[in-house]
């Protein structure tokens, strides 16, 4: 389709390795406006983004993040059999990474990985290993890099006490009746309270040590080729300190439901037959980064991040759709109800995982 005057203003002000003759809005992302731009020459195709200011206020520590973490991986010399691929960056006309507009957005620019794509579901269980070892190789390759080094992008991510704080303040200040479907969503949360804390008392308590993160290593963030081997882990603006549980468990979360992550409610299911390869790639890689108390905790890991998603959903959708990106009213709800639910299916199979994370690799 042709180039929106947006879209061409930003190209350019950026140094394009080749003339842009056409792009497409990417869908899929509930966070950053996206653009999938195509080239006159290699490398084809680039991938341009708009930072969500709303998420990320401070877009330029992201971009520093993002820069150390490509040159940090780069330096590894990886070898060419890992295909393992980070992907460039198109500099601005005057060498940045990034390009400020005049109405204070920031906007970046990145190469398009050739030859690779998304999974909507896992196909098999070499697909499932792969998507663990993708996310174990990742964690023992910034295991040497100072988390202090990196800017937090996302302050309070994944503790789940303050979200349930947050959504039960929202609920508290809410001025209409719930409807059926929120009522619904209130009781399953109030039903839950006990278990939120577990994570974050046991990161107080010292068994979790704070390392790098990935942050959103959902299956929609990972790239495989045409074989099937994942070639990388994308959308590193959530790169920063935290615990390599929390990642795990959110993998887990998305990778086993395979109705995918835009499920409506009734078609969502948790399965543990996935997660045994996923979690035997995952510490066939990794496992020496992880003590024994952390892999004990996995199984009611899972669970959380479900939870904790089906809450930021629930409490966005009452206070208006502030922060995650939606095409039609009653979206953040329809979501919400979907991961509660999926929070109710690992839950029910919560011993069988956590015998999963004590076993695997």
């Amino acid at each position: 389709m042709p180039i929106p005057p947006e879209v061409a203003a930003v190209l350019a002000g950026l140094a394009l390795p080749a003339p842009a003759i056409a792009c497409r809005p990417l869908a899929g992302g509930h966070i950053n406006r996206s653009f999938l731009v195509e080239l006159a020459a290699p490398p084809w195709g680039l991938v341009l983004q708009r930072i969500n200011p709303g998420v990320f206020p401070e877009p330029v520590r992201i971009m520093a993040n993002l820069r150390l973490l490509a040159d940090h991986l780069a330096a590894k010399g990886l070898p060419p059999a890992q295909r393992w691929q980070v992907p460039a960056l198109i500099p601005a006309a005057g060498g940045a990474d990034y390009l400020c507009t005049a109405d204070g957005a920031l906007w970046r620019a990145l190469v398009q990985i050739p030859d690779a794509g998304h999974r909507e579901r896992l196909t098999s269980s070499q697909e499932a290993r792969e998507v663990g070892a993708c996310l174990g190789r990742f964690h023992v390759w910034l295991a040497d890099l100072d988390p202090r080094l990196l800017a937090d992008p996302l302050p309070g991510f994944h503790d789940t006490p303050r979200y349930l704080a947050d959504c039960e303040a929202v609920l508290a200040a809410h001025p209409a009746p719930l409807s059926a479907e929120e009522a619904w969503c209130q009781a399953f949360i109030a039903r839950r309270r006990h278990r939120v804390g577990r994570l974050e008392e046991a990161r107080r308590r010292g068994d979790m040590p704070v390392r790098l993160r990935h942050g959103d290593p959902k299956l929609a963030n990972i790239l495989f080729d045409r074989q099937g081997r994942a070639l990388a882990l994308i959308d590193l603006d959530t790169v920063g300190p935290g615990l390599l549980i929390h990642d795990v468990a959110d993998c887990l979360r998305s990778a086993c439901n395979q109705a995918g992550e835009g499920a409506a409610a009734g078609e969502v299911s948790f399965d543990l037959g996935i997660a045994a390869p996923i979690l035997e790639g995952y510490f066939a890689e990794a496992s020496g980064l992880w003590a024994d108390q952390e892999r004990q905790l996995l199984g009611s890991a899972v669970g959380l991040m479900a939870l904790e998603l089906g809450m930021r959903f629930f409490a966005d959708h009452l206070a208006g759709d502030c922060y995650f990106r939606v095409c039609h009213a009653g979206a953040n709800l329809r979501r919400a109800r979907a991961q509660l639910e999926l929070a109710a299916s690992i839950e029910a199979q919560e011993e069988a995982l956590s015998r999963l994370g004590q076993t695997a690799g």
